[in-house]
């Protein structure tokens, strides 16, 4: 956790106006806190503690948003006299390791000219319970006798691996050259793009190559999905704060002071190796989340040690709390890479004078943590289309009767469910011979019934439960692990649920619904056996199978989530042919389990769990002594998708409309203040309360 400690050089509360006084305020984020912070897919925790930049290096013209993989008019059918080439443009050609990634199976690869032999196994998209049991592969697979063990350490989802020897990197533009075997054939996914340009085709065996007409077709423009993995540091990333407060406190109460920063002194625990590079920057604003109108932009340390920002001295402006934010850089060669520690920041604060009046006899908080995502999650807003979804689909009669909360969202995936157990969402490739979209309302219109339009499968089911979710005013979101569920967030838990709508059930770990993360790191490490903390498929409270042996446990480990739910709003961005196939986009956000080694073929990974258990529907309350007597200032922080308006009440009375900062006047004896926000699907938050007692 964060530290946040005053040092004050004149207190005083007696009667009468307190003067200025000039108070030293610090916060230190030591390691722990540092590898919790927000941060790039770049950066990650450091053997040492704290963070450091990752090491593995992706490079990728495309991020695998084809058209539907069964397209033959949107691929490249490699056989014979029609090669493919691609290429990677490197900067440096130093590097530890080096592997190719292909979506394709045997074929003959040079890397620069030279021949780089591999061997390509068979194996399946959907392995069995996230690993490979011996006796569920195919005869003569030869698996087993590949890595010597009865299981993989991981699925390779449809790609192969190629290694390549790092002694063929060279600086500049690195030529992969990609042909059939004799009788062979396969097919590469294009993804439309005019630049970079690094994709071609050649259908004389090699002698001319074409990089602007691809395709069996020849009218496409683009990039085959081919990438390489450098065992080296990326570039860069990024890791920040959140907002901290700098205004002292009142003893050790959540009371503070008002005061004007006088300077602020930033201070990083780290080691630069040579070559290597780190930025240290802070912004300030007078609000806890960063708002672009009213706070500044990133600043350098030294010029806000020295009490100004932008050229003007701080004390010119309002400011009240401060994020740090730090860059990340690897040395020219790529090989080493800066180690973050801690950050303290460390600030000279004026006090305000303030008028007398009753003394705080004790102030308790009562609210729940919120924690943000390092990358924006959109929520699917409460459109005219969401609103039809609601009422074609009759979604209050699904849930009529039901309390908020889990019971309405079980009886939701039920609802699929059954509908699925009648094939009316079952797997079927439909009369039009097409895949459904994730749009709810064509799910629905043209993927439902016992003859649909449409095909559909887990994919559309997790997409559709999400949304319905979404328009009685759940935050809600698809995820997979190799079958695709869904999950929303329970305010009476405080957590996210994953529910499978395929099977009608929800997830639970030692007796309570649980998300996906709780569940993934359930799993210890092993292959057989039964974990200590049990995970349970649940049909409903007093409908539950036996513990998940650690074998099913390990399906859970690899799981991915999108990034949005406004999937009613927009086709884009998304795998347009998501589940029928290997898995290519590098869109959707991937954890990265602590047992697991990553994906070589997908970047946008994270081993942070506060990126998948962000928070929703939360308020948290920053109060303030004011100018005028007896009256505290409050500012609300939240983190509520879809906002409405905030809503406050005083001593039990009546929830009325308020703003985002309001006083609040206190009266001797004791004070009690709630305030919650309420969405634009009228749905009320979580509450969160202060209790002050004012006099002795």
């Amino acid at each position: 956790m964060r530290f946040l400690t005053s040092v004050v050089c004149v207190l005083a509360f007696a009667v009468g106006c307190v003067p200025a006084a000039e108070t030293q305020v610090r916060a230190v984020w030591k390691a722990a806190d540092v590898a919790g912070c927000r941060r790039g897919t770049t950066v990650g925790p450091d053997v040492r503690g704290g963070v450091t930049l990752i090491d593995g290096d992706l490079l990728q013209d495309e991020i695998g948003d084809t058209v539907h993989p069964h397209s033959h008019a949107a691929s490249e059918h490699v056989a014979g006299k029609v090669w493919i080439k691609k290429e990677f443009l490197l900067e440096t050609a130093a590097a530890r390791g080096a592997e190719l990634c292909i979506p394709a199976g045997s074929l003959h690869v040079t890397f620069n000219g030279t021949h780089t032999p591999y061997q390509w196994v068979y194996t399946r998209p959907r392995p069995y319970n996230g690993v490979f049991p011996k006796d569920k592969f195919p005869k003569g697979h030869g698996m087993c006798h590949l890595n010597g063990k009865p299981y993989r350490e991981y699925w390779r989802g449809g790609w192969t691996r190629i290694p390549i020897d790092v002694k063929l990197l060279r600086k500049g533009i690195n030529t992969v050259v990609i042909r059939a075997k004799d009788g062979k054939s396969a097919k590469f996914l294009i993804e439309p793009s005019l630049h970079p340009n690094r994709s071609a085709v050649s259908r004389d065996g090699g002698a001319t190559w074409d990089y602007d007409r691809l395709s069996r077709r020849g009218n496409i423009n683009g990039e085959y999905v081919v990438r390489l993995r450098l065992k080296r540091h990326p570039v860069s990333g990024w890791i920040e704060s959140e907002p901290t407060d700098l205004w002292p406190r009142e003893a050790a109460g959540p009371v503070a002071r008002p005061a004007r920063i006088v300077a602020v002194t930033l201070t990083a625990d780290a080691d630069a190796p040579t070559g290597a590079g780190l930025r240290l920057m802070a912004r300030l604003g007078p609000t806890p989340s960063y708002d672009p109108a009213t706070w500044s932009a990133w600043s350098e340390a030294a010029e806000l040690a020295a009490g100004r920002l932008g050229g003007k001295p701080l004390t010119d402006a309002n400011y009240r709390f401060c994020q740090w934010r730090v860059e990340l850089a690897a040395s020219a060669d790529r090989l080493k890479a800066p180690h973050l520690a801690g950050v303290t920041v460390s600030a000279t604060v004026r006090s305000e004078p303030i008028p007398a009046g009753l003394p705080i006899a004790s102030c308790t908080l009562d609210q729940p943590a919120i924690v943000r995502p390092s990358h924006r999650f959109v929520h699917a807003r409460n459109t005219r289309r969401l609103k039809l979804l609601r009422k074609q689909c009759k979604l209050d009669e699904v849930v009529k009767g039901k309390a908020r909360g889990m019971e309405q969202l079980h009886a939701i995936s039920a609802w699929i469910a059954r509908m699925s157990k009648k094939k009316e969402l079952n797997n079927n490739r439909g009369s039009l011979r097409t895949d459904s979209t994730w749009d709810a309302l064509l799910i629905w219109n043209t993927g439902r019934g016992p003859a649909p339009l449409t095909g559909r499968m887990c994919t559309h089911r997790g997409a559709f439960f999400a949304q319905c979710a979404t328009a009685l005013g759940y935050a809600a979101r698809c995820c997979t692990w190799s079958h695709a569920v869904a999950e929303a967030w329970v305010d009476e838990l405080g957590g996210w649920v994953v529910f499978d709508p395929s099977g009608g059930f929800y997830l639970e770990l030692a007796g309570r619904p649980a998300g996906m993360t709780a569940v993934s790191l359930a799993w210890d490490g092993r292959v057989t056996g039964n974990s200590k903390r049990q995970v349970r498929k649940c049909w409903g409270p007093a409908n539950k199978s036996k513990p998940e042996p650690n074998r099913n446990l390990a399906w859970y480990t690899r799981f991915w989530v999108s990034m949005r739910s406004n999937f009613l709003e927009s086709a884009e961005p998304g795998e347009a042919g998501h589940g029928y196939s290997h898995f290519k986009y590098d869109g959707d956000l991937r954890w990265l389990h602590p047992k697991k080694e990553p994906l070589p073929w997908f970047a946008n990974t994270t081993s942070r769990a506060g990126d998948f258990e962000f928070t929703v529907n939360s308020v948290n309350l920053h109060i303030a002594r004011t100018a005028e007597a007896d009256t505290l200032g409050v500012l609300i922080e939240t983190d509520t998708p879809n906002l409405a308006r905030y809503e406050a009440r005083f001593g039990g009375g009546e929830w009325t409309k308020t703003k985002a900062g309001f006083p609040w006047k206190l009266a001797a004896g004791l004070n009690t203040l709630e305030v919650r926000t309420v969405s634009t699907f009228d749905v009320p938050g979580r509450v969160s309360r202060v209790q002050i007692r004012v006099g002795k």
